[in-house]
């Protein structure tokens, strides 16, 4: 290989390494940037709701949850507060208006403001648990 090759092959690794740190440069500014934001997250006591809130807790976000069912909304508040989390849990049933008004609220009243909304909330059945004639959304037949 002469001088001239290798000098090409250089600056052609060299181009390549300028433009790789160039595009991490520009992934980072892009991220959002969760420390001090806060996520509201709708059916956060379990499943995949909560482990969202344990990622955006990870991140630095403060975590308010609603879910309907008090118990396991305590048991998710108290296991993220074990770990340092800053998280507000506050009971809510999102098919009743006054409910998410009230909730609102108080999330707002706690953290100032919401910047980002988990809306998972979802009820879990099946026919089974429920009896051949269950009608998700319609009650029974």
């Amino acid at each position: 290989m002469t001088n001239q090759h290798r000098r090409l092959l250089l600056q052609a690794a060299t181009g390549l390494g300028v433009l790789w740190a160039a595009y991490n440069v520009s992934r980072r500014r892009q991220a959002y940037d969760l420390r001090g934001k806060t996520v509201l997250i709708t059916g956060g006591s379990r499943g995949l709701e909560f482990l969202l809130a344990r990622e955006f807790a990870r991140e630095g976000a403060r975590v308010a949850l609603c879910a309907r069912d008090e118990d396991t909304l305590t048991r998710a508040q108290d296991e993220l507060g074990a770990q340092g989390v800053l998280v507000f849990a506050i009971p809510c049933d999102v098919t009743n208006p006054q409910q998410v008004a009230t909730l609102l609220e108080a999330v707002r009243a706690r953290f100032r403001r919401i910047d980002i909304l988990v809306n998972n909330a979802g009820i879990i059945s099946s026919p089974d648990r429920h009896g051949p004639e269950y009608r998700p959304g319609g009650g029974r037949e």
